[in-house]
């Protein structure tokens, strides 16, 4: 097997993924959001063609949603102070 200066073979991604989710599943618990409301602006239905011979409609909407400004896992988003005002 022929080894390339920086790229990755699969157990070497598997491992990566691996760090990644256990990371992930730690900080998890300490930040929280949630979405408070979707507001559905437009919907098109799409022709079977677009998608796959399945009939399907295409959405497009707003997502808005809650963080609170003083916990410390959310201190690293920047400008949070900013906006505190909802719309």
């Amino acid at each position: 097997m022929v080894r390339i200066p920086g790229v990755l073979n699969h157990v070497q991604k598997q491992r990566i993924a691996a760090i990644a989710a256990l990371l992930l599943a730690l900080v998890a618990p300490l930040a929280q959001a949630r979405v408070t409301r979707i507001v559905i602006d437009e919907t098109r239905p799409l022709a079977s063609a677009e998608s796959g011979g399945v009939a399907t409609e295409q959405i497009a909407g707003r997502a808005f949603g809650e963080l609170d400004a003083t916990s410390p896992a959310n201190a690293i988003i920047n400008d949070m102070q900013l906006g505190r005002d909802a719309d």
